[in-house]
């Protein structure tokens, strides 16, 4: 990946150690290679390598034992200085890179007479590289493209989904396994027996592929470091690695979707439920990335498994109930339940089967709907508008589930939280390389002075208070239905037809 880079000096120690010659030899050429592409210098340290390995390098230094230098030229003429000036014989059938280590060793060679001799050769003299002024742009390494960039991250990631075949594998088939059983212990026979099942068959998802989606980025954190400081972009790399994720996001949520529509009894469409799955599973990537990037590995995954059940305790299943929520905290605790991804899917799963159900079976649970905020008069309204609501006198989420109007018609809050949770991740990523990588940040962070090590923990709390108030007032936005402009200004009383209107969803 420093390759990638395109850096214009590359210190290579020991890449060939633990190889083979032949492996040796083909490292040592794709990095000749690589040099003449790129127009870089590569400084290598290499241990008994073959005579032809060595004649890929253009240049040669030979240092003998107390660290004399014995020899620093071209590669080519190594051979014939040591044969001329120490009268040093290379046999036959003999491998010369040997025969050259050998002959600065002692007890066979006195390394100072090597060094004197090679102080005094006229080679020193006769070989003058000739002084020449080279243009400032050869000094400036010029960066990857970023889609070049996100095309080198998502092979490398692909490759690493791909090795990893045995814990999706095992993903998958938990997830499968998991959901079966619990449509065989709770079978849908009564519109409250969906309910429990189709909010615990979301629990289970969300604990499942919350714990998978710590991988995406918490196993690369170190590697991560290490390439932002030589300059790859991070915004490329976090982009690379979500749109390689979204192959595992489909794979879990066709499996879900699969196993429930299967064994479940729900009449909600296969399409329906698949969407409503990839969106759900789209949102916990996004909120685990977080977690992976902020936390140590044990603790990400802690919060993952809390995080889910906090989502199903919020989603209006049980007590409290979505209607009563959005009263509470002096009417800002509508903001629990919309970050409540089993929230979301729970409602789209009950809004899609409720259409399904007989007259008689919906009209002896209308009390108990109503009762969670979902009053049936307005379910209607799903089959004009994508967020359900139709009344333009309704402008927020809170007054919309204070009104019982609690239907969540389309998957569209779900990826829009998704992407709501990736925002936050991406700037964490970027936070996190940049402690790592500036200057000031580790002064900040590993100076012994106390007077610097409470500044830097004072930052870092107000980089985090930034984030927390960043979150909330994105999460305002995002309860908003309908944001109105007119001339210039944020118009709160009448929605007009010439207004720009902005649907979120509800």
């Amino acid at each position: 990946m420093e390759l990638v880079a395109q850096p214009l000096l590359l210190f290579a120690d020991e890449p060939t150690s633990g190889l083979d010659s032949t492996t040796s030899h083909e490292v040592v050429r794709c990095l000749n290679s690589a040099a003449a592409r790129l127009n870089s210098t590569v400084v290598a340290v290499i241990h008994q390598p073959r005579y032809e390995t060595l004649r890929l390098f253009d240049d040669l230094v030979l240092l003998a034992f107390g660290g004399c230098l014995v020899y620093a030229g071209p590669t080519e003429d190594a051979v014939e200085h040591f044969k001329t000036r120490l009268h040093v014989t290379f046999a036959q059938n003999t491998n010369p890179a040997d025969i050259l280590m050998d002959a600065i060793q002692p007890p066979m060679a006195d390394p100072e007479v090597c060094a004197s001799a090679w102080k005094s050769c006229a080679a020193l003299q006769e070989k003058v590289v000739e002084q020449t002024m080279l243009p400032a742009s050869v000094f400036r390494r010029s960066r990857q493209p970023f889609f070049r960039a996100v095309l080198i991250y998502m092979d490398r990631s692909m490759l690493q989904t791909i090795r990893a075949y045995v814990s999706l594998t095992i993903n998958y088939s938990l997830c499968c396994v998991a959901v079966m059983l619990l449509c065989m212990i709770l079978t849908y026979d009564r519109l409250d027996q969906f309910l429990m099942q189709s909010a615990l068959a979301a629990l289970f998802l969300m604990l499942l592929q919350g714990v998978a989606a710590q991988q995406i980025f918490g196993a690369d954190l170190l590697t991560t470091w290490r390439e932002a400081r030589v300059g790859m972009p991070m915004v490329a790399y976090f982009v690379a690695k979500d749109l390689t994720a979204c192959v595992e996001v489909t794979m879990s949520s066709a499996v879900f979707a699969a196993a429930y529509g299967y064994a479940s009894g729900s009449q909600i469409s296969l399409c329906q439920l698949f969407a409503g799955s990839w969106a759900f599973v789209f949102a916990i990537f996004g909120l685990n990335y977080i977690f992976s990037i902020i936390l140590s590995p044990g603790a990400a995954q802690m919060s993952a498994v809390v995080t889910s059940f906090l989502s199903f305790c919020t989603a209006g299943v049980y007590q409290p109930q979505l209607n009563e929520m959005a009263g509470m905290f002096q009417g800002r605790g509508w903001m629990v339940p919309a970050l409540s991804p089993v929230r979301w899917l729970w409602g789209y799963m009950l809004t899609a089967e409720v259409p399904n159900l007989t007259p008689l079976t919906l009209q002896g649970a209308t009390g108990s709907l109503l009762n969670k905020g979902y009053n049936v008069k307005y379910l209607h309204d799903c089959k004009n508008s994508m967020v359900g609501i139709q009344d333009q006198a309704v402008r927020t989420l809170k007054e919309a589930w204070l009104d019982d109007r609690g239907w969540v018609c389309s998957t569209a809050p779900l990826l829009l939280l998704g992407i709501l949770f990736r925002f936050l991740a991406g700037c964490c990523l970027l936070l996190y390389v940049s402690a790592q990588t500036s200057g000031w940040a580790r002064f900040f962070g590993q100076s012994e002075l106390g007077a610097w090590k409470l500044a830097g923990h004072f930052f870092k709390l107000l980089v985090g208070s930034f984030l927390i108030i960043f979150l909330f007032a994105e999460v305002w936005i995002f309860g908003s239905l309908h944001l109105d402009f007119n001339a210039g200004h944020f118009d709160r009383q009448a929605v007009h037809s010439e207004d720009l209107e902005f649907v979120s969803f509800g």
